[in-house]
């Protein structure tokens, strides 16, 4: 480390001076020793082995609520014949949420057979933690020469899940059949031939032309092929972080309110759709059919990797070139007034709900309302903390 070299320097430098000014055996067997000693341990070290391998681990089974402590366990495993060696370790936390990252360094002493270290962290905000090892190095006991480690498992992704807030709206299912259509309903059965919802047993009143005469004759049963019901149009909740980085609370409430909504509709069984800006090498504007509880899940991890750090008119393409919506709901702060009329300018009716970061409503937040009411857009303001008395009466 430079900060134990620099010391070390200073020391020598010292004990030089001291046997300058006195020239006795006893100031050179001091200034022979300051400069033997850092030599044999690096002498010790090598003996002792310098091989280190390092693996994290998340202790925490399933999710993470905010607020709840996330346990971390890291493996440190070599060849130490003599013990003592000193470890020093840099890791990064980063929420893709938030876009906020925190970076720590452990130090600690090895023992013969290994280490295991536990690390303790927690966050009070939503979103995707990514939990790196940036560098882990092996030093001698006076921490002044090092050695590069190896890393396994470097690298553990921990989501954090927001509050699902309970909501008190009217939603109805905007999903309707669609002979046209290439898409099919995954909850309920149709008349459609060419897909094949289910295969059940038959009961009375089935036609005749749906019996799977095939099947039926291997089980000694009569068997029913339902068709399946092509379906054209259904909601999509969008969820726009832009604008939102560094912004812990608003980025915090923004994912909450369009999580709590998505689940309401899940659980009154209304088919949807979410869409997000996702970032990475593979990002884009990604949509998620949901028709379920499990989907919703699924839709949620992808709603915890979205991120604000990028410009909002890809989010606005993305969400108005999704094909077969009957309605947008669109989550998202700082709307501008030119946004607003690009979103509700088009064929499909648009529902805003715009998270605050002020009390008071802003002259940009009065223009881009009245932008979207002129439209014919609905828009609702949000409170990050109030998403169950702002969306009271909701009616979709």
């Amino acid at each position: 480390m430079a900060v134990k070299r620099l010391e070390y320097i200073l020391i020598l430098l010292g004990v030089f001076a001291f046997f300058l000014f006195f020239t006795d055996y006893l100031s050179f067997y001091v200034l022979l020793f300051f400069i033997l000693v850092p030599v044999i341990s690096l002498i010790l070290t090598l003996i002792s082995g310098i091989r280190l391998e390092v693996s994290a681990e998340c202790q925490n089974p399933g999710t993470v609520r905010k607020g709840e402590t996330i346990f971390l366990r890291f493996r440190f495993r070599g060849a130490f014949r003599l013990g003592g060696a000193r470890v020093r370790m840099k890791i990064r936390v980063r929420n893709e949420l938030l876009q906020t990252e925190k970076r720590d360094t452990l130090m600690f002493m090895m023992g013969k057979p290994g280490q295991t270290v536990s690390y303790a962290l927690s966050s009070d905000y939503c979103g995707q933690l990514e939990i790196e090892i940036l560098q882990v190095r092996l030093y001698d006991y006076l921490w002044i020469f090092g050695f590069s480690g190896t890393c396994g498992q470097n690298k553990l992704s921990v989501p954090v899940m927001p509050d699902i807030r309970p909501l008190d709206i009217l939603a109805e299912e905007r999903q309707a059949e669609d002979w046209e259509s290439d898409e099919y309903s995954k909850v309920k059965p149709g008349d459609d031939p060419a897909e094949i919802f289910d295969i059940r047993a038959y009961r009375a009143g089935d036609r005749i032309s749906r019996i799977h005469w095939k099947l039926s004759s291997k089980r000694n049963e009569l068997m029913i092929k339902e068709g399946g019901l092509p379906v054209g149009s259904r909601m999509l909740v969008v969820l726009d972080m832009t604008g939102t980085a560094g912004k812990a609370r608003l980025a915090d409430g923004l994912l909450e309110a369009a999580a709590s909504l998505s689940w309401y509709l899940a659980e009154n069984g209304i088919p949807h759709r979410t869409g997000c800006w996702q970032g990475g090498e593979k990002g884009g504007f990604f949509l998620e059919e949901v028709d379920g509880n499990e989907d919703f899940y699924r839709s949620l991890w992808g709603m915890l990797r979205a991120c604000g750090g990028h410009d909002r008119k890809a989010v606005l393409q993305g969400c108005l070139e999704a094909k077969n919506i009957s309605r947008i709901l669109y989550f998202a702060a700082e709307l501008s007034p030119e946004e607003t009329e690009i979103l509700c300018g088009g064929q499909v009716p648009v529902q805003i709900f715009a998270l605050r970061g002020e009390a008071r409503e802003t002259e940009a937040e009065r223009k881009s309302r009245e932008t979207a009411e002129r439209l014919g857009a609905r828009w609702r303001d949000l409170t990050a903390g109030r998403i169950t008395e702002d969306m009271a009466g909701l009616e979709i």
